[in-house]
């Protein structure tokens, strides 16, 4: 005599899982992939390279940030143009108009925000071709290489 009938239209009292497992899975999976991959935050020492002088054409837009800050315009033989931050954009779009490219200088003891912010206010004001410019390297003593 089986004990464990049960009538053929009676609901089964089980919840089925695999529904929830996939839906698991695919969340799993959309976090892996968008998760960042390498982590943020850690100290760099970045390499020095050498490499040959980029000439610079006379109608090249060259902008030099020092170390407080202050930020000088300059094309060709004009006079430098002086700004800050805040002031960039109107500066470039009113003393050099329609100008994409540009050549960055900026002084090595400022932090990357701060050269970040000024290539962000560069963008700003339409420049789009940027040139970062630094010094060359020095030569080492003939007797130390």
């Amino acid at each position: 005599m089986n004990l464990n009938y049960q009538p053929p239209n009676t609901p089964i009292a089980e919840m089925n899982l695999t529904p929830l497992v996939d839906v698991m899975m695919v969340l799993m999976i959309i976090f892996m992939v968008t998760s960042p991959i390498d982590p943020t935050g850690i100290d760099l020492t970045l390499p020095d390279a050498q490499g040959a002088p980029v000439p610079r054409a006379p109608d090249t837009l060259v902008v030099a940030m020092d170390a407080d800050g202050r930020i000088r315009a300059a094309l060709g033989e004009e006079p430098a143009r002086d700004a800050t931050l805040e002031t960039l954009p109107a500066v470039l779009a009113e003393h050099f108009p329609g100008r994409v490219k540009a050549h960055v200088k900026a002084d090595r003891s400022l932090t990357v925000q701060d050269f970040m912010n000024l290539l962000v206010r560069l963008h700003e004001a339409g420049v789009t071709q940027l040139g970062i410019l630094a010094e060359p390297q020095p030569e080492p003593p003939p007797g130390q290489r």
